[in-house]
């Protein structure tokens, strides 16, 4: 896959080694997103800076600048070599011991061998360190990087994590919902950010996509216990979209069925991106030059 690296507004072929030695950005003094490149479009765009400069207002980061330039910045380097129609773009902002501002854009191509309705299986495991409420995205996996890690080569393809209360919280890079039924009712449930997870944007989409639909989501937390009560589950990232679970831990699900719920949710997340007029994007019609 092809990647390519803006540092402070300049194409370079790899990042300056002092960078990784940046009291920011080797600390933890940094905000990031990773968000979708479809076309011409960023996705949620918008709702990805906002966050950023949320939390970098949070962590005392200073101004990020105007999203219109970073927009541009994004489209022009994605542009650099062959057009591609879909990419991730990662932007990374960080103040050194300075409190000098810096940026990284990196954009690269996706790796579409994996279909994205591929369900996954999820192992559920506990981190007794898990932030309650208040998450900001600095990009530090933490702790949690040893049992990613350990991850592999265990029939499993992601981490559904516990909180030390027992309650599930999120995947490595995508939020959670899970399905139920009792009788005629269904319950479409996400674990709240009190609970511990980074509320990402794609979930707050697909929330406002149900809630405008008039169907209810509800957002509560989620017991270990609770899990052989849902019949469905499905995660939801900026560059994975929306994709099924087939199972967490040993407990099966029947998220592929034809007629399941999330067959449906996919649909109107999928129309939502498809419909230009519903399409929450920033575009920019002349990107500027890279020097």
């Amino acid at each position: 896959m092809s990647i390519r690296i803006l540092y402070n507004g300049s194409l370079v072929e790899n990042l300056p080694w002092p960078v990784t030695g940046q009291g920011g950005f080797f600390y933890g003094r940094r905000v990031m997103t990773t968000l979708l490149k479809i076309g011409n479009r960023l996705v949620d765009f918008q709702r990805h800076f906002e966050r950023m400069s949320h939390d970098a207002e949070q962590m005392g980061i200073g101004d990020l600048g105007s999203p219109d330039s970073l927009a541009a910045e994004i489209l022009s380097l994605a542009s650099v070599g062959s057009a591609e129609p879909r990419q991730k773009a990662r932007i990374i902002f960080f103040e050194d011991a300075n409190q000098r501002l810096s940026r990284i854009v990196t954009v690269e191509s996706i790796d579409d061998s994996v279909n994205a309705m591929t369900p996954l299986k999820l192992m559920t495991v506990t981190d007794r360190f898990a932030a309650r409420g208040g998450a900001i995205k600095t990009g530090h996996l933490g702790s949690r990087a040893t049992q990613i890690h350990k991850l592999r080569g265990s029939g499993f393809d992601d981490i559904l994590w516990l909180n030390g209360d027992g309650e599930l919280t999120e995947c490595a890079w995508a939020n959670v919902f899970l399905i139920g039924r009792t009788g005629d009712l269904v319950e479409i449930a996400t674990p709240p950010e009190s609970s511990g997870i980074l509320p990402g944007i794609t979930r707050r989409r697909v929330m406002d996509l149900l809630t405008a639909a008039r169907i209810p989501v509800t957002v509560r937390p989620i017991t270990l216990d609770e899990i052989p009560r849902f019949d469905e589950a499905f995660v939801t990232s900026s560059i994975q979209c929306l994709r099924p679970v087939a199972a967490i831990g040993r407990h099966q699900l029947h998220t592929e069925r034809a007629k399941s719920v999330f067959t449906h949710i996919a649909r109107l997340y999928s129309t939502w991106l498809s419909l230009e007029n519903d399409y929450d994007h920033f575009e920019v019609k002349a990107p500027v030059q890279l020097m």
